[in-house]
């Protein structure tokens, strides 16, 4: 199993290095990308050389990599101009992953509350279909696939049924899921279905989130602190025989630890929990 860590335990944006070189001083040996995720930002050729130069100094492995759905630059938006940009600043992380060896992109695709019963909810997905279908030579052409990720303020049927439209639209050589189990643990909470949506999406599994709550709010513990079925994922991920990277995705500020190296030590500790009990089911 392939664990890693996300860079931004301290926050998305700044103290790259520092984050790049604690992370492999913990224990791991990769990483996944999440530094500026929700924004606008555009790496500069300049800096993606810089990254990949980080990665080899610090011998790690960029697993894969958070893109952007920007704030101006959406590519989900119903401004054509803006959903444009939005495509440009995916591509730009794609370049970025391609540079540094990574194979995956996760993305966001929230769907506002407001449209799931609206008219224009086939025109969202119009404008989404329009970004993917720009975006699939170039990500083909880069060897870089995207991963769109469940998210928390929707439900069982309203996530499945996005990610059925998704699936029917493209193939595996472009498309998959991103499972994040803090977001499975909210949005599904008293269903049953926390790890029933990984199983039946499991043959499009591209990236995997393991992050924890009480399943009341997206907390980002780390693992075996909360409510998450561990057991139940472990096993799907075994038994589906998933071969991607398994982030460990959680933030300083929200585990009860004030000593980063400490925190980075207990980050380590519970991915390392987490492969052995995969392991009980092999």
């Amino acid at each position: 199993m392939k664990l890693s860590l996300n860079t931004s335990y301290l926050g998305d944006t700044g103290r790259e290095e520092h984050c790049l070189r604690s992370i492999k001083a913990a224990g791991f040996d990769s990483i996944q990308w999440i530094h500026d995720w929700n924004g606008d930002y555009m790496y500069a050729p300049s800096e993606i050389e810089q990254i990949a130069d980080w990665l080899s100094t610090y011998g790690l492995v960029m697993g894969d990599l958070h893109a952007s759905k920007g704030i101006r630059k959406d590519y989900m938006s119903f401004n054509e101009y803006e959903r444009k940009a939005g495509v440009e600043l995916i591509k730009n992380r794609v370049d970025l992953a391609a540079r540094c060896g990574a194979r995956v992109i996760v993305l966001h695709m929230p769907i506002p509350t407001a449209l799931w019963n609206s008219p224009r909810l086939d025109d969202l997905y119009d404008r989404v279909f329009r970004s993917l279908d720009e975006l699939r030579p170039y990500c083909i052409g880069k060897d870089v696939r995207i991963a769109v990720e469940n998210l928390v303020q929707t439900d069982f049927r309203k996530e499945t049924e996005q990610f059925e439209r998704l699936f029917e639209r493209y193939d595996a050589d472009f498309l998959g899921l991103c499972y994040d189990s803090g977001h499975a643990n909210c949005a599904f909470r008293g269903t049953g279905e926390r790890v029933g949506f990984l199983e039946r999406f499991a043959d499009r599994l591209l990236s995997v989130h393991l992050t924890d709550n009480d399943g009341r709010g997206d907390a980002h513990w780390v693992p075996f602190s909360g409510s998450v079925d561990w057991t139940g994922i472990a096993r799907v991920l075994v038994d589906t025989g998933y071969d991607g990277y398994v982030t460990l995705e959680s933030v300083l500020r929200r585990s009860g630890l004030e000593d980063e190296a400490i925190y980075l030590e207990e980050c380590f500790a519970r991915a390392e929990r987490f492969r052995e009990l995969a392991e009980r089911f092999r």
